[in-house]
Parts: structure tokens; C-alpha cells; sequence
């Protein structure tokens, strides 16, 4: 038997896994489970998913599916 979440992590769990949802810098520590110095290293490389800035302004977000395509793109090969 699974034990359900507790109602918070069941919504950020909808939220991140929404169709287009929008990453900031904290969630991409999450799903990487690093440091936000780690993600800083990550969102500089120039391969990495370009930043989406509602209204041209504000703290960077990062399209979903695009970070997990990227992270894909690193599994090792055997």
C-alpha cells in the first residue's frame, strides 16, 4: 500500500509536473538536487535551456520539458 502525499507536496509535485510549467532557480536545485551555486553552474553553459522572463523582466524561469530533455541528454552510456 502506497501512503498518499500530504496535500503540499501533491501540489508542488501537480505544479512541476504541469504541462509548461515554468521553472525558477529553486526548482531546478530540486529536480537536480544540488545547490543553487550547482544550478548557477548549469544555467551558464551555453547548451543549457535559454531563460524565459515573463514581461521581459523579473527572476529567470526555465520551460520544464526543455530542462529534462537537457538532463536526458547527460545519462551515461554503458
Amino acid at each position: 500500500m502506497t501512503a498518499a502525499l500530504p496535500p503540499e507536496a501533491a501540489a508542488l509535485v501537480a505544479r512541476l509536473s504541469a504541462p509548461g510549467a515554468l521553472w525558477s532557480r529553486a526548482d531546478l536545485a530540486v529536480y537536480f538536487d544540488c545547490s543553487d551555486r550547482q544550478v548557477g553552474e548549469f544555467t551558464r553553459r551555453p547548451d543549457f535551456p535559454l531563460a524565459i522572463r515573463p514581461g521581459g523582466t523579473g527572476h529567470p524561469r526555465y520551460l520544464a520539458e526543455e530542462v529534462r530533455a537537457w538532463a536526458l541528454r547527460w545519462r551515461e552510456k554503458n
